[in-house]
């Protein structure tokens, strides 16, 4: 599960958080956080653990990634698609 929020963030770049402990949330942040980077001159604000809900919630790998830009859908696919390789 792959969630975006750009409201919260008053700074620029792009952060990616996963839940506390999950191995695959981690690959999956990680993999679409590189992407962005790659893909997009943000900066990079890292890879965090965090408690939030929607990354609680489920039973599948989830990541939620929070920046101020509009035009990152395709490093998103892309990273999704790093994390199944």
């Amino acid at each position: 599960m792959c969630s975006i929020s750009g409201g919260a963030l008053k700074t620029h770049g792009t952060e990616t958080y996963y839940f506390y402990g999950s191995t695959n949330g981690k690959r999956l942040a990680e993999a679409i956080h590189n992407q962005l980077l790659d893909f997009l001159p943000l900066l990079d604000r890292k890879v965090k653990e965090a408690g939030f809900t929607v990354l609680a919630n489920t039973d599948m790998s989830a990541a939620l990634l929070k920046q101020r830009q509009d035009d990152f859908a395709k490093a998103i696919a892309l990273g999704i698609s790093d994390y199944f390789i």
